[in-house]
């Protein structure tokens, strides 16, 4: 009987000692997973801090060799000469808007009235008949309109626009 219980005894102490050695390995475990994950987050911050030095490098190189070069600055003259034009264009005859913007003028003097049929000759007898007397809001609308007008263009369709106005093709020839 003694036997058997010192048997039993020495078995429980044998699961106790596997759970103590099993929870030793776990804590191990445990510590080596901890120790990997710092080591992968370091070299995850060193990768990192190395993507954004390269990305400087990148962002710096661009803006040396692309947007401060003198193409760009050249092209931007060009742009800025095209919509210059283009504004005085319209701003002395705004006939040469398209009818959606001389719409939009009509409805924004008026303030939206909507019972207008003929909007090009609307807009031609209150911009000939107010001209001279400088009606100041219609000149401010006919400007707004006018620049959200071009605002609105591509590069491509200013272009086209300018040439069509001014019969010149010389700006798609490049520098």
């Amino acid at each position: 009987m003694y036997r058997l219980r010192f048997e039993e005894y020495l078995a429980k102490s044998f699961d106790h000692l596997s759970t103590i050695d099993s929870l030793q390995k776990e804590k191990e475990n445990y510590t080596l997973t901890k120790e990997l994950f710092f080591e992968f987050e370091r070299i995850k911050d060193l990768e990192f801090e190395d993507f954004l030095n390269k990305d400087r490098e990148f962002k710096k190189f661009l803006s040396n060799r692309i947007l401060h070069s003198e193409l760009a600055h050249v092209m931007d003259e060009k742009a800025d000469y095209v919509i210059q034009q283009l504004f005085q264009s319209y701003l002395k005859n705004p006939m040469l808007l398209p009818d959606n913007t001389i719409r939009l003028i009509v409805n924004d003097y008026y303030v939206n009235k909507s019972n207008i049929k003929d909007f090009r000759f609307e807009f031609n007898r209150i911009w000939t008949s107010n001209q001279k007397r400088a009606n100041k809001k219609l000149i401010r609308t006919v400007r707004r309109k006018i620049c959200d007008y071009i605002g609105g263009m591509t590069d491509q369709y200013a272009m086209d626009q300018y040439h069509k106005m001014f019969g010149t093709n010389s700006f798609r020839r490049g520098v």
